[in-house]
């Protein structure tokens, strides 16, 4: 089974004058994953969210843009699967995909304060999310720059707003 990645309940929030995205993840098909952690490699999962004034007749200007990255990889001494969400560790003894997914429920991204959005203005909502090879020398990337380092093809979601 292909590998991929699905963001659903996506919410733009205003909460405490703070814009916040809030959106579930979840993957399927941990066969790669799986495969790459028992070898050793380190993944990152990247999300990212941005926020963008609509314009006419040139392009959209960028207001707010977060990344964020959670490691995963493995104890090869001790066997157990390790998630780090934000400097948390959230260990594992048997890789289960179940206990994975539910980890990336509930994904909140506090943006910028409320006041960069202007009322009578159309906004566009970007969030992209990619699971990637983490320590791959940039020599490498820049010489193979035809080469996907994604070990799950990103997912995006636009949502366009007004306010």
């Amino acid at each position: 089974m292909a590998q991929s990645l699905e963001v659903y309940n996506l919410v733009l929030d205003n909460s405490n004058a703070t814009l916040k995205v809030k959106f579930d993840l979840k993957i399927e098909g941990f066969g790669a994953i799986k495969r790459a952690l028992d070898e050793g490699e380190r993944l990152g999962l990247v999300y990212t969210a941005s926020v963008h004034k609509q314009r006419n007749f040139i392009w959209d200007k960028s207001l707010v843009h977060r990344s964020f990255l959670i490691i995963m990889h493995k104890d090869m001494l001790k066997g157990e699967y390790i998630i780090n969400i934000s400097g948390q560790d959230f260990k594992f003894p048997k890789f289960s995909p179940q206990k994975i997914n539910n980890l990336f429920q509930d994904i909140e991204i506090s943006l910028s304060p409320w006041s960069i959005i202007k009322k009578g203005q159309n906004y566009s909502l970007k969030v992209e999310v990619a699971l990637k090879t983490l320590g791959i020398p940039e020599w490498i990337k820049k010489t193979l720059f035809f080469w996907s380092w994604d070990l799950v093809e990103p997912e995006y979601f636009e949502m366009e707003f007004s306010y």
